[in-house]
């Protein structure tokens, strides 16, 4: 017999805080199967790619909501995706709901517009990409660099941290990465005079699809070249104020600095390089 299947999730922020309030609220779709079979668990991240449990064992016959009031919310940039999780008792089955933000899921119209861009991103136009999102809300400091009193990093090059003052799960300071397809811009040829000589500073745009949320600080990394981007600016192309797509302004990051020490597995490159180069071989039309 098919397990229950959640029908919608819903994001409410009620408060900014602190402390904030956050309301997750469930529904089911229909079934035969009882609810008093089920347990809910509630996670909550910034990466969709690595959420933490902020709730266990609600019963699924009592409540259809929950209320979170540990979520930092007072800076706009960063965004939390929560995910419902309901546990059969009697058979240990897991049913999830996918990752879902504030603004709630897209309709018909705009996931066909979304799918059809991915499809660009994939096969037409996109380059294998690498997305490492930035912590910002990890409650373990960085050891090495972070001064406790004056509450900042000490050293930029930090290779614990790499510079983000923050460690955690994943790639320190950063979550575990999503592989993806980006659209880049040509790079513009820009030679800028100084009083300390000549610089050739180096930003491009990518256009990309709504997932994952890019905000400022995330590392991008071209998987073929190596070339590693930092994100400086985000704009959202939205239908009824839900992200559809996104272009984003990037800066090159100069060969010697820190980000430089993250490790891309060589099975990735190969895969990148391998999946490249047969999209290049496929007829268009």
């Amino acid at each position: 017999m098919a397990e229950r299947k959640f029908r919608s999730i819903t994001i409410d922020i009620y408060k900014v805080g602190p402390p904030s309030r956050t309301i997750v609220s469930w529904e089911w779709e229909n079934s035969v199967i009882p609810l008093s079979r089920y347990k809910i668990d509630i996670f909550r991240g910034e990466s969709p790619e690595e959420m933490e449990r902020i709730a266990k064992d609600i019963p699924a016959t009592m409540f259809t909501e929950f209320e979170d009031q540990t979520a930092r919310l007072i800076t706009k940039h960063r965004t939390y995706y929560y995910q419902v999780v309901a546990k059969n008792c009697a058979t240990g089955k897991v049913v999830k709901s996918d990752p879902t933000t504030k603004e709630g899921d897209l309709d018909l119209v705009g996931i066909y517009i979304v799918e059809e861009h991915e499809f660009l991103f994939r096969y037409v136009v996109g380059t294998p990409s690498y997305i490492y999102k930035k912590q910002t809300d990890s409650k373990t400091r960085c050891m090495d660099c972070w001064d406790s009193i004056q509450k900042r990093i000490t050293k930029s090059n930090c290779q614990t941290c790499h510079g983000t003052g923050m460690i955690g799960k994943g790639v320190g300071g950063y979550y575990n990465p999503t592989y993806t397809w980006l659209d880049y811009s040509p790079d513009p040829e820009l030679v800028q005079t100084t009083q300390w000589g000549k610089t050739e500073p180096t930003q491009t745009d990518i256009f990309m699809s709504n997932y994952p949320r890019m905000t400022v600080g995330d590392i991008i990394i071209e998987l073929t070249s190596d070339k590693r981007w930092k994100v400086v600016n985000v704009r959202d192309s939205e239908k009824r104020r839900t992200k559809m797509l996104q272009i984003v302004r990037l800066d090159l990051i100069n060969k010697g600095q820190v980000e430089y020490t993250i490790k891309v597995p060589d099975e990735i490159v190969e895969r990148a390089s391998k999946e490249l180069n047969e999209s290049k071989r496929e007829k268009e039309f």
